[in-house]
């Protein structure tokens, strides 16, 4: 499924079980960056944002009713199984807690870790 490192580069990380979603050092078959045209604006969610697992699953739930491509929609649900991972293990050393409290999504406090 992916460009680059392959299946070996997801295994090393620890994720994907043994697919290779997208990531820096190995874009996906669904690269935005190579598919986007050159002035097309784009907004790319990070694992490390909270909402971004809850945000990939939900577009592709929608994608899927669209009649999207069901590979694609595909990519996309383990894409946000593996930023869950990647957020337990990240926040397992930090101490930071993993999962977004859905009682605190409407309270205004900011999620947004591009700050920090």
């Amino acid at each position: 499924m992916a460009k680059g490192g392959g299946a070996h580069a997801a295994e090393q990380d620890g994720v994907g079980g043994g697919l290779n979603v997208g990531t820096k050092l190995n874009p996906g078959k669904f690269d935005c960056y190579a598919n986007a045209a050159p002035d097309e604006p784009m907004f790319v969610l990070l694992a490390r944002d909270p909402l971004a697992p809850i945000l990939v699953r939900l577009w592709a739930d929608l994608r899927e009713h669209a009649a999207g491509n069901p590979s694609k929609v595909f990519e996309a649900r383990t894409c946000a199984i593996d930023m869950e991972k990647w957020r337990i293990r990240r926040n397992e050393r930090s101490g930071e807690p993993s999962t977004v409290d859905a009682g605190s999504l409407g309270s205004g406090e900011s999620t947004d870790d591009h700050a920090r």
